[in-house]
């Protein structure tokens, strides 16, 4: 498997986890053979606490890949009415953010993008990150 950032370099990725239940994969990159001066990606740590309501947070993101594009939402807790837990959150989600990481303000992963609510502005939701833990 390969990744693509949005720079021209390419990584090997193997895979390490799957969570068919919340659509989530956990990937370990690799640098390349021929690339020995290249620095590791950097990885992004996942928060133990649980958000508080309102709380400030970050979605990452490529879409309709136009360009990386970080945009501040809002925390708005964990929708009880749903089967697997999600967390609601209110921010801009653009086709093509699926599946990529939400962050607070110390960097931390709190959750990842799954889906967005039709027809209903900056209404969205994520997966915890409490999911994406390898153990």
């Amino acid at each position: 498997m390969e990744l693509r950032p949005t720079s021209e370099r390419s990584v090997k990725a193997t895979l390490v986890a799957i969570d068919v239940v919340h659509d989530l994969v956990v990937l370990r990159t690799e640098p390349a053979p021929s690339d020995t001066f290249a620095q590791p990606w950097p990885a992004l740590s996942l928060r133990e606490t649980p958000l508080a309501q309102g709380e400030k947070i970050f979605l990452l993101g490529n879409p309709l890949e136009l360009r990386f594009l970080i945009s501040e939402g809002n925390n708005n807790g964990l929708v009880e009415s749903r089967i697997y837990d999600q967390l609601l959150l209110s921010g801009a989600l653009n086709s093509g953010m699926s599946g990529g990481p939400t962050i607070d303000e110390a960097g931390r992963v709190v959750g990842v993008y799954v889906a967005t609510r039709r027809g209903a502005d900056l209404i969205s939701f994520l997966v915890p990150a409490r999911y994406a833990q390898v153990r």
